[in-house]
């Protein structure tokens, strides 16, 4: 990897219009020539500002690029998701035939489309130029075993994160079997309000390859877009292939990225919508006009960012209010009509999580949760903000912590900013190789000197765009500190901050750093990425428990391995005695997702599982005819340790079966008629 400093004897006077040749790749085999005048941009080292935004004088047609290309076929896809899943909801109609029924429609359409704008030409897809040097062998090699290692985890490790066996896999199941996606009765909230587009997607999988196995591969596929889109903006901060592959190299190699690539967590997902918003946000920005394409990509992607994770509001934030001040200088009156359709895409991809919310919980975010901060002080913030980078410190945390709090005259262990206290607690919290707690030390350390480098280059630092895009990211994390309580978990939360800095730190560091210091840089982040791509301490690759000697049913409960007796005794015993119609009562906190690849692994009708018993909001859904008509023959309990007898609406229940902290009840007495 070398920094070439020197300008290119071929590049073009600065702004010079002049024609430039663009190959055009319609077929793969077929290739067409033409000629096209282009307005030549200045090379990186000769323009302050980076406005590289090479648009084509002839506005008749759009040109994209391969990597642009694939963004807005993720947008479609995941817009796609969305639409279909709300359609074929509205009708309890979300089946096998029906999935397959709507992708064809929409591949079919999307494919028309495309040649119907290509043979009119209006469209023009530019063949990338693979004329990557040798040296970049090695680099771009590395980084594909990472995202190759990462792929195979994902396959063959079947999910296990404790998040994922509360809700974000169990909300799934239960959608499957309603067939729609509407609120249910059921002790765990989150399945209800918590942001859903990741599980639409994962549904759809779930529903077409008949079972969990493609689960964990939209965080995979995330993975895989947030290295593209973070290439582009590096590419948009004037940066050559070398800046472009080194953001993608940060991007991969990020821990709490690595480890959460093979998991259903929907950090990563978030991550890359909220990439793909960015990358069409500031391509809108440079455009001398609107760009209708650039708007309708910024305003779907926020949506579905949105949709994914509520994150999506801290972090997005600041780069839409940045783009409304660039609108207003820009377009003046006409700044509206941007506005108003990213707005527009954005309310609608989300309208119908936001009409469930408000009809259930009264907000169209859900309830308000033990998680938002109860106090906001410029003390407490600080104070926050010291917490959430120690958390990426890996040792001494305990000592630092207790000594800035003296100094700010705060409870370490106030209520009102902090969650969770266990571990400000702990002498010492080391590097960690599981996917809730692993920090990122080393791409902190290299955020935080590529910051002081761009306020240290006067040259660089009078660059507005890359001046603006560092202070929004510092805004999110700001309003992350500030709208959040601390909690250990805050450190997977902060992904998508890392990964939007990737572009950032590339462009700064191949700015004013010698060519040695970048490529050991690189070569440090891809050797340090090994460990946590092969010892996932919940989905290891190697070692004496590794995904290839453990059954798929075995590796549910990695995390909790004090529940697998207690799960596979319950539904054995409800297997030998043939009971379909199953009841839960379980905790707010408590695992479900795995009672039901044991109970039903082939995922037959005549099997049903139900909360009952329900006390919260959701409880009011029972009286509809759906659920009021539900009589189990069995229930299961992870809160009746001490309790021979249930009785319930449904009938009286009598324990058989208890292995701690499980317990089978069954059903020994109809209901009492009214």
């Amino acid at each position: 990897m070398v920094v070439d400093r020197e300008r290119d004897s071929t590049s073009p006077a600065l702004y010079e219009p002049r024609e430039v040749p663009v190959s055009i790749d319609l077929w793969g085999s077929i290739k067409i020539s033409c000629h096209r005048t282009f307005l030549a941009c200045p090379p990186f080292h000769e323009s302050p500002d980076m406005n590289l935004s090479c648009a084509p004088s002839n506005t008749n047609f759009w040109s994209v690029s391969l990597r642009e290309g694939f963004l807005f076929i993720a947008i479609l896809g995941g817009v796609s998701v969305t639409v279909i899943t709300e359609i074929l909801s509205a009708f309890s109609s979300i089946t096998f035939g029906w999935l397959v029924v709507f992708w064809c429609v929409v591949l079919l359409g999307a494919t028309c489309f495309v040649i119907t704008l290509m043979k009119r030409q209006r469209l023009v897809v530019l063949s990338p130029s693979l004329r990557l040097p040798f040296r970049a062998v090695p680099f771009l090699s590395g980084l594909v075993l990472i995202v190759a290692l990462t792929g195979v985890t994902a396959f063959v490790s079947p999910p296990n994160n404790w998040d994922s066996m509360t809700y974000h896999m169990s909300r799934v199941v239960h959608w499957i079997q309603d067939r729609n996606v509407s609120f249910y009765p059921t002790h765990i909230g989150r399945q209800l309000y918590m942001n859903p587009w990741a599980e639409f997607a994962i549904m759809h999988l779930q529903i077409l390859s008949d079972g969990d196995r493609f689960a964990n591969f939209v965080q995979w596929f995330s993975m895989i877009g947030c290295l593209i889109g973070v290439s582009l903006l590096a590419k948009q901060f004037g940066g050559d292939w070398q800046t472009q592959l080194f953001a993608a190299i940060f991007a991969g190699t990020i821990p709490m990225g690595i480890l959460q690539s093979s998991s259903t967590q929907t950090d990563y997902a978030v991550s890359f919508w909220l990439v793909c918003f960015t990358y069409f946000l500031i391509s809108l920005i440079r455009q001398g006009q609107i760009h209708w394409p650039y708007a309708l990509g910024a305003g779907f992607s926020l949506g579905l960012a949105v949709l994914t994770k509520p994150t999506a509001y801290m972090f997005a934030g600041p780069f839409v209010v940045w783009a409304a001040y660039v609108f207003l200088s820009k377009f003046g009156f006409d700044s509206w009509k941007p506005a108003l359709l990213i707005g527009a895409a954005c309310l609608v991809l989300n309208s119908g999580h936001y009409t469930r919310n408000l009809g259930l919980f009264g907000s169209p975010i859900g309830p308000k949760t033990n998680m938002s901060y109860d106090v906001i002080s410029p003390s407490s913030l600080l104070f926050n903000v010291d917490r959430n980078l120690a958390l990426h410190r890996g040792s001494g945390i305990r000592s630092s912590i207790r000594e800035f709090h003296r100094v700010l005259n705060i409870d370490i262990n106030d209520p009102r900013t902090t969650w969770y206290s266990q571990l400000t607690k702990s002498q010492v919290l080391k590097p960690s190789l599981h996917e809730d707690t692993a920090g990122n030390l080393l791409h902190l350390s290299l955020i935080l000197s590529a910051s002081l480098l761009f306020f240290i280059s006067k040259e660089i630092r009078s660059s507005r765009v890359l001046a603006s895009y560092l202070t929004a990211l510092f805004c999110g994390f700001l309003l992350f500190c500030a709208l959040l309580k601390w909690t250990p978990w805050n450190i997977r939360l902060q992904l998508p901050l890392f990964v939007l800095a990737s572009p950032f730190v590339a462009a700064v560091l191949f700015k004013t750093l010698h060519e040695k210091v970048i490529v050991t840089i690189a070569f440090a982040l891809l050797l340090s990425a090994l460990p946590w791509a092969l010892f996932n301490s919940t989905r290891p690759l190697v070692g004496d428990q590794n995904i290839w000697n453990r059954t798929r049913l075995d590796q549910y409960f990695e995390n909790r391995q004090d529940l697998r007796n207690g799960f596979f005794g319950a539904a054995y015993f409800l297997k030998s005695n043939k009971c379909g119609q199953i009841g839960l009562d379980i905790g707010f906190n408590d695992w479900e997702y795995p009672f039901w690849p044991l109970l039903n692994p082939d995922a037959n009708d005549a099997i049903r599982i139900e909360h009952v018993n329900v006390k919260n909001e959701s409880g009011l859904i029972s009286v509809l005819p759906n659920f009021s008509s539900f009589r189990p023959c069995a229930i299961i309990s992870s809160r009746a340790d001490q309790v021979e007898e249930l009785t319930t609406e449904t009938g009286a229940y009598t324990k058989q079966c208890a292995s701690s902290p499980i317990s089978v009840f069954v059903r020994t007495a109809p209901p009492q008629m009214p």
